[in-house]
């Protein structure tokens, strides 16, 4: 039977930074590549792997426990009575569906939902990449957001200054599928063939953005930690089901200024986002209160956590379910 390939117009779920991007080696390009569960593409630069697998590695080697009294800053949360406001720690373990803040805990949670990262040069529209793998029985086979959408795939653009950091890509190889009813592979540099069964086969690719140093060393902790936050973002966009697979973003309203009409925002309490932004709290607060961050290091990373709070819209009450569609082979 000749199949035609159907791919799936679903939108790259993109993280977007609205700065000017400057990418610095400072002797990267000479480090080894640390070990980690990162499947990280050849197409990758090599001072990128190494950044990424020092990242996560710092994560799993440090705990990352914030002070008990303080309150988690999600939108609007600065207008309730203390009384009324919630304890990070509590709130933090609940959103991430963890018991600590451990570091082998919270690398868990991201091994769990990314295997593999990849060039931003990385084509989704070549066919080539797609690879058929045989039959598939998926769950909720009738139900497939985004995949006869005439929208282009991918979400890129530079105006302004905005540069993409990192996109979630697996979900287009796993409705591509589900469209054809046969298990897509992804033709990964380096690694092959990955069949990709679930949005947890995270496939990530990477874009300049996230490699902006604002002056440190790309290695210091405060620049692992503003990546760290980004890759829990993009590995939220592993979880969910049926119509709401992926975790989508939402388009930003008019009232949004710099992010207007971009599917920038989100419509539930427990997205991307926010679980960067609490992921990014947790670190931050940690960090600052250990001594390990400056004053100036944890307010640069405070904006940065209180700016993905607020792009939850004004009016959102409920939280999706995060279950998996799938399992990760």
């Amino acid at each position: 039977m000749k199949v035609q390939l159907r791919i799936s117009a679903l939108i790259a779920i993109s993280a977007v930074l609205f700065t000017a991007c400057k990418e610095e080696k400072k002797g990267l390009d000479l480090e080894p590549i640390p070990a980690s569960f990162l499947g990280l593409g050849e197409d990758l630069p090599h001072e990128q792997k190494v950044l990424l697998s020092q990242d996560v590695n710092f994560l799993k080697d440090n705990d990352h426990t914030p002070p008990a009294e303080i309150w988690i800053a999600t939108k609007g949360s600065e207008k309730l009575a203390a009384a009324n406001r919630k304890n990070l720690i509590d709130e933090a373990k609940r959103l991430l569906g963890v018991q600590s803040f451990s570091g082998a805990e919270l690398y868990q949670w991201l091994q769990d939902r990314i295997g593999y990262v990849v060039d931003q040069s990385y084509d989704l529209r070549d066919r080539n990449n797609y690879v058929f793998l045989g039959p598939h029985q998926f769950e909720n086979p009738s139900i497939c957001p985004g995949c006869w959408d005439a929208a282009p795939m991918g979400f890129t653009f530079n105006a302004g200054g905005a540069y993409v950091v990192m996109s979630n890509v697996g979900g287009s190889f796993y409705l591509t599928g589900k469209m054809n009813r046969r298990l897509v592979g992804a033709r990964i540099p380096g690694h092959g063939v990955v069949p990709v069964s679930s949005f947890r086969t995270g496939i990530l690719r990477v874009g300049p953005g996230l490699f902006k140093y604002e002056g440190k060393d790309p290695r210091s902790v405060v620049n692992k930690i503003n990546r760290l936050a980004t890759l829990f973002h993009e590995a939220r966009h592993s979880d969910g089901n049926s119509e709401h697979i992926g975790f989508p973003h939402a388009v930003c309203p008019r009232s949004y200024p710099g992010f207007a009409g971009t599917e920038a925002c989100e419509d539930t309490l427990n997205g991307s986002y926010t679980i960067g932004a609490v992921a990014e709290q947790v670190m931050t607060e940690h960090c600052f209160h250990s001594g390990q961050c400056d004053r100036g290091d944890a307010n640069y990373l405070r904006a940065d956590y209180l700016d993905s709070f607020r792009r939850v819209l004004d009016g959102t009450t409920g939280e999706l379910d995060p279950k998996p569609e799938g399992q990760r082979q």
